[in-house]
């Protein structure tokens, strides 16, 4: 089996400590941040709508 991850990488060297940072501190709510979450089987499901659903903002996928 083979499995290929699509990430987004439009970040800066030290974009992701300081997202870290705010979002320890308290200054960044992530709650909302997450719209979509689907089960690993549901994958290409996810994908669709990772990429064509204007709602999504960011979707995850459950392993368990």
């Amino acid at each position: 089996r083979e499995l290929t991850f699509a990430v987004s990488k439009e970040w800066l060297p030290g974009d992701v400590a300081r997202a870290r940072d705010a979002i320890a501190a308290g200054a960044v709510d992530t709650r909302r941040l997450i719209t979509h979450c689907l089960p690993a089987d549901e994958a290409p499901r996810a994908f669709e709508l990772a990429f064509n659903e204007p709602a999504c903002v960011k979707m995850t996928l459950r392993w368990t």
